[in-house]
């Protein structure tokens, strides 16, 4: 038999699957004791979102992760919500916490690498990190690699040709398939 809990995560299925209506049904079914649990509260932080309300669901969300706070994936979000805040020792926190991540090599390192290469807060020293992380990921951290090569560039636009040469030298002997 299904915990009030366990409707809170089919609830967070739903929601992800596209599945709204369902989602807020199931929520709005919650006994107000299970709407305190993280799965709840994630939930209700989606459909937050969804109904255009951006600083309910990120401080809904901010409640949810408080909850499980030596979590990984807790912290990756986390990390993830500071990284777009307006103030610049936040950013840096945030990128700080996502490069730990992406070094940790876990299941989560690629997201972490991912989210930080391809956002415009980067800086310069952030991005040159990501490239040495990049072959460590999974399947050699390619979109990482890319995306943190484009930052590189934007901050250093004359070594624009230095990079693509070091970057294509060894492109001639791949093997397409």
């Amino acid at each position: 038999m299904a915990t009030d809990k366990d409707r809170a995560m089919l609830g967070l299925s739903f929601a992800a699957t596209g599945f709204i209506a369902e989602a807020r049904a199931l929520f709005d079914g919650l006994p107000m004791a299970t709407r305190r649990s993280k799965e709840a509260i994630e939930l209700e932080s989606f459909l937050a979102m969804r109904d255009g309300d951006p600083a309910r669901a990120s401080s809904l969300m901010r409640r949810a992760l408080a909850q499980d706070p030596g979590s990984q994936s807790a912290q990756l979000k986390l990390a993830m919500l500071d990284l777009d805040c307006i103030f610049p020792e936040i950013q840096r926190q945030a990128a700080a916490s996502l490069i730990k991540i992406a070094r940790d090599g876990s299941q989560l390192s690629t997201i972490a690498a991912q989210h930080l290469a391809g956002h415009p807060a980067i800086q310069k020293k952030e991005a040159e990190e990501l490239l040495q992380i990049a072959p460590h990921l999974p399947e050699g951290g390619h979109p990482v690699r890319l995306a943190a090569l484009c930052a590189c560039i934007r901050f250093n636009p004359q070594t624009r040709e230095a990079l693509l040469d070091r970057e294509t030298r060894g492109a001639g002997d791949l093997n397409p398939e």
